[in-house]
């Protein structure tokens, strides 16, 4: 069973690549402006490992060839999102795990419907901040003082937290054991809100560190 939804697909991936390399559509403005986009992330992305490291690397190619897949149409049930910055950052990882164009789709596709509120820059960003704001304000209430004291309450500085899952803020083989967690939503839809709560509890013990957070997220 496994092995035949693999090679799905795969098929699928193959096909909907054929699609976009077509002369129609590849030249079509809106394929030219994701791709325009797409690679302006993705030379950018991730390039202190290896496996994307040294110009004219076939893996940046593969990585965008994702993402343009994925933009232009992955979806045969609803419209293709638009590509946003960060989305790069999320692919790059689970291609470079995987090593996979069709399976890293398709990882990508299964978790972009809570991703794509976030990037979209609508309310999904600022209600997640929203309930990151009433959680530290019950579990951390001398921490959350210290935010009001300091004009924090906005929460802005967990924004990147948010977008990237934490990416960005420990070792790779460490984000993406905390990207397996929040993903396979263990008991919990809302897990990354405790990760980010944690992070807060053990690196924000005293108000000048707060501060320093605090004139960071203004400067955003």
């Amino acid at each position: 069973m496994a092995c035949d939804l693999h090679i799905s697909i795969a098929e699928k991936y193959d096909r909907k690549r054929m699609d976009i390399l077509t002369k129609s559509v590849r030249e079509s403005e809106e394929a030219v402006k994701i791709l325009k986009d797409v690679y302006k992330d993705v030379v950018r992305t991730d390039r202190e490992f290896e496996f994307y490291a040294g110009d004219g690397n076939p893996n940046l190619l593969a990585v965008s060839e994702i993402l343009l897949v994925f933009c232009l149409g992955w979806d045969d049930d609803v419209p293709p999102p638009s590509y946003v910055q960060g989305m790069s950052d999320i692919v790059a990882p689970m291609y470079m795990t995987l090593e996979h164009c069709a399976l890293a789709i398709a990882c990508f596709h299964s978790n972009v419907e809570r991703l794509v509120a976030y990037f979209d820059g609508g309310s999904g960003m600022h209600d997640l901040l929203e309930q990151l704001r009433r959680l530290t304000a019950h579990y951390l209430p001398e921490l959350y003082r210290i935010y009001e004291a300091h004009d924090m309450v906005n929460f802005f500085f967990c924004y990147r937290w948010m977008l990237l899952d934490f990416k960005r803020e420990f070792p790779l083989t460490d984000a993406l054991a905390i990207w397996e967690t929040i993903w396979c939503k263990h008991r919990t839809n809302s897990f990354h809100l405790f990760v980010a709560m944690a992070i807060m509890k053990v690196y924000v013990p005293c108000k000048s560190v707060a501060c320093v957070w605090g004139r960071r997220a203004k400067r955003c």
